[in-house]
């Protein structure tokens, strides 16, 4: 399997499956564009243009949810989901909400605010709109400790990248402890240590799993091993 990696991209997800599954791969990585957005070579692989992207023989897939499906359905089933039907029933929904209502706002607000000529009014609404979106997790993450449960799971790998970016962005307020909480346990998760965004820029690191040191970024641990690949 061969994966293209944009940097500060959805395809974390599919970097931090498929070492969360100890599956062989191997890596395309690109930095973005002056515009932001990703370079040419994405659309000369996919339509679309965008990450990420899973090229296995002579399938070529782009959506990050349907890839992580993708892959523990052909190459690690039953994995990362949960069989219990109440636990499962959690599952699917946290891993839809994940792109279906969590990532559009925190990304919205973003770009507002870094948007010239946006006024304090739309910049406020889109505020509001992450504020009750964030307590909403919030409240539906106990007793936890993972979104399904007891377990992890691919819904996990979903819903980290938008949280993640929140936290950088500085929108978790005090009463978001649980999803501090939970970002902490993320962030040490061997399997997706070096995902997580160092000065501002998410880079990927190898071998993260022979970590032996961790260091603090913003009041949360995050684990970095190995070589940077920029």
């Amino acid at each position: 399997m061969q994966v293209y990696h944009l940097e500060n991209s959805r395809s974390q997800r599919i970097l931090w499956l498929l070492e969360e599954l100890d599956l062989n791969y191997s890596v395309e990585r690109f930095n973005r564009e002056l515009s932001g957005r990703a370079p040419p070579e994405f659309r000369k692989v996919h339509a679309r243009g965008k990450a990420p992207i899973l090229i296995d023989g002579d399938l070529i897939l782009a959506e990050s949810g349907a890839i992580v499906g993708y892959i523990i359905d052909r190459y690690a089933p039953g994995r990362l989901v949960p069989k219990d039907w109440k636990a499962n029933s959690r599952y699917r929904f946290w891993f839809n909400f994940a792109e279906g209502s969590a990532t559009f706002p925190i990304g919205l607000l973003y770009f507002v605010k870094q948007k010239s000529g946006s006024s304090a009014e739309v910049v406020d609404a889109a505020k509001q709109q992450v504020d009750a979106l964030l307590d909403f997790i919030e409240d539906e993450l106990q007793p936890g400790p993972w979104f399904a449960g007891e377990e992890f799971s691919a819904a996990d790998i979903m819903m980290s990248y938008g949280l993640q970016a929140a936290h950088t962005r500085g929108y978790l307020r005090e009463r978001h402890a649980r999803i501090k909480s939970y970002l902490e346990r993320v962030y040490v998760r061997p399997a997706s240590c070096g995902l997580w965004p160092e000065a501002g820029d998410m880079h990927w690191v190898r071998s993260c799993r022979f970590s032996s040191w961790r260091r603090h970024l913003g009041g949360l641990s995050t684990a970095l091993c190995g070589e940077n690949l920029k």
